[in-house]
């Protein structure tokens, strides 16, 4: 059997050696053809707030546990769905929002990632192939926009239009993320990958500080609106209060001693004012104080588990992987070549 291999690969040696040279190809134009990436992971623990709301409210006053939902309803909304956190990072005004902010690359200093994308970034070999291919026809009309980047702002937020420099730019950017959840443990992990190693890391760290605000805000955003409402609320209510305390205390020190039924009347008719004055405030400030407390619940705390760090070594191209393809390649290449030429065509050199 051993001498019946070697004859086979004797005789084949030929095809075999060009089943590695076009694998070995295939991985060069791969390889060359793959833009240079660094990689940044950041990992993020969202955590509840520790603390029973419901106990607190309760001293407060009562309802208040009907205020809070539960505390079943608490523990089973507490829990960002990670899902969100993709449909955030995907999301066209958040890219946008990053295509605006000023970064710093390695080479060519602080710049706009609009800039980058328009002035600085290098298409690979298969980008090009496909812009003069299956492309052509569009590069003819393709015309530089000619805006600002206020102008392109205001075009986005008024009328909803990326300009096609813009949009390429969100389309690249979208695929640089990715997200990563551990049920377990709730800890989210997200990569960003970029063409710059400083900017892959500035870049991770804006992303994460702008999706903890965008949850922060998505969390808690319903009961900062009550806040904000009962907190104008209490302050008319404390306004009418000191007004009708001041207006009761005036009427008496000018009527002092004057004992007339007009006097009763308009006494009782302030005394009636400040009583409703008084509970209206004192009712409010119990509000005031549940509001608070059911903001402070509402908001989701997020732990920097691993930071943004600058990263050493570029993710791509992958040599290692690129060169295990090719070999995988040339192998499988070579004995489909020699098993159609032994056993389906039966075909033997001397």
């Amino acid at each position: 059997m051993p001498h019946r291999i070697r004859m086979i690969a004797k005789s084949n040696r030929k095809y075999i050696f060009g089943s590695f040279v076009i694998a070995f190809l295939f991985g060069l134009i791969l390889y060359l053809g793959t833009p240079t990436e660094y990689k940044v992971e950041v990992k993020l623990l969202p955590e509840a707030a520790n603390r029973d709301s419901n106990d607190l409210l309760r001293q407060l006053g009562g309802g208040a546990g009907a205020l809070m939902g539960g505390g079943l309803a608490r523990s089973q909304n507490e829990l960002i769905d990670p899902i969100l956190y993709n449909e955030i990072l995907a999301s066209t005004p958040f890219l946008f929002n990053l295509l605006e902010d000023t970064y710093k690359h390695s080479e060519f200093g602080e710049m706009t990632l609009r800039e980058f994308y328009d002035n600085h970034k290098k298409d690979d070999i298969f980008t090009l192939i496909k812009r003069y291919t299956i492309q052509l026809p569009s590069q003819f009309n393709r015309k530089p926009h000619g805006l600002s980047d206020e102008e392109l702002r205001r075009v986005f937020e008024d009328e909803g239009i990326l300009q096609s420099s813009d949009a390429r730019a969100v389309g690249d950017l979208k695929d640089k993320f990715a997200i990563s959840y551990k049920p377990n443990l709730g800890l989210v992990s997200f990569s960003v990958t970029f063409y710059d190693r400083s900017m892959a890391k500035q870049l991770a760290e804006k992303a994460t500080q702008s999706i903890i605000e965008y949850l922060v805000e998505y969390k808690a955003g319903k009961a900062g609106q009550n806040l904000n409402f009962v907190q104008k609320r209490h302050d008319e209510a404390k306004a009418l209060f000191f007004k009708s305390q001041e207006a009761l205390a005036t009427f008496r020190d000018a009527n002092f001693n004057i004992q007339s039924s007009s006097y009763k009347i308009r006494e009782e008719r302030l005394v009636a004012e400040f009583n409703q004055a008084t509970s209206l405030y004192n009712t409010l400030i119990q509000q005031l104080e549940m509001a608070k407390v059911k903001l402070q619940e509402e908001t989701p705390v997020f732990s920097v588990i691993e930071p943004a760090i600058m990263p050493r070594a570029k993710f791509k191209p992958n040599g290692l992987l690129i060169s295990a393809a090719a070999i995988f390649l040339a192998v499988i290449l070579s004995f489909s070549i020699v098993y159609l030429r032994e056993v389906v065509f039966g075909y033997q050199e001397d």
